[in-house]
């Protein structure tokens, strides 16, 4: 038996290693930057100093921002996500993989391959602008890049896997029974949608909310092809301290303003999903 702890030990080593070198001695360098103490400066700004900074209009301007596009992406990826997994259930299997397929498109080609794709559709020359001035539509071709809409849809896209997986495997192990009781007791479609399958799909619906709005609270990537210098977002602000500033202090308190607006809600969908596993 010891010979088995030991060898355990021995083989998560390499992989508490890892853990520690990539993870935890960066966070704590984040959070120690973050409250004014930079072991590579011999002058560390002042705690005090690294909130004024915080405080500016940039700042709140970028979080207002993430908050304004994740929250319209998490709605929108839940309720796409309910329509695919109720249309998984209505067609046959060979369909299911094809719409399986063109639902993790996206995550196959990348985050950035899919955001030089979006630039090709809603670009001025693009096919979405050559084809409203080969109709006549439109004389000159729309601005309908670098804006807050275009990062919506261009995230929607990379996200709505994370959201539709779990909803599909929910729904499908929903017994059919329930509904056809429901509606045997003269309970409407609406009736029983709301008060029969709704219920049985929260917990779905908060793990896909949860994971939606922690990857587009902290998207590089899609904001910055997508929005250009015109949408300033966290993540970017982010990147602004810590790469073009070189004001690392100021960068680690952004982080641990970004850590914070995306593990509180989290925690806290967490906490109901529980709850309502100790209720069922």
């Amino acid at each position: 038996m010891m010979r088995r702890t030991g060898a355990g030990i021995v083989l998560s080593v390499p992989a508490l290693a890892l853990i520690t070198g990539f993870l935890v001695v960066p966070v704590v360098l984040m959070l120690l930057l973050a409250f004014g103490v930079d072991l590579f400066s011999a002058r560390p700004p002042a705690p005090m100093e690294i909130l004024h900074r915080l405080a500016t209009s940039s700042t709140w301007g970028a979080v207002f921002t993430s908050l304004s596009l994740s929250i319209p992406v998490v709605i929108v990826c839940t309720v796409l996500g309910l329509g695919f997994a109720v249309l998984m259930t209505k067609v046959g299997r060979g369909l299911q993989a094809v719409l399986t397929g063109a639902l993790f498109l996206p995550l196959l080609t990348g985050e950035i391959v899919f955001g030089y794709g979006w630039l090709i559709i809603l670009g001025r020359n693009g096919i979405v602008n050559s084809m409203l001035l080969g109709l006549g539509l439109i004389d000159e071709p729309l601005s309908l890049l670098y804006r807050p809409a275009t990062i919506v849809i261009g995230l929607i896209g990379v996200l709505l896997p994370f959201a539709a997986l779990p909803l599909s495997t929910a729904y499908a192990a929903i017994n059919p029974e329930l509904r056809l009781a429901a509606a045997s007791l003269g309970a409407s479609r609406t009736k029983t949608s709301l008060q029969v399958t709704l219920p049985l799909l929260l917990p779905a619906i908060i793990s896909g909310a949860s994971i939606v709005y922690a990857i587009s609270m902290s998207a590089y990537a899609v904001p910055a092809l997508l929005g250009g210098r015109k949408v300033h977002t966290l993540p970017l602000e982010i990147y602004a301290q810590y790469i073009t500033a070189f004001n690392w202090p100021a960068g680690s308190a952004l982080a641990l303003v970004l850590v914070v607006l995306v593990l509180v809600p989290v925690r806290l969908l967490a906490r109901a999903q529980s709850g309502m596993h100790q209720e069922g």
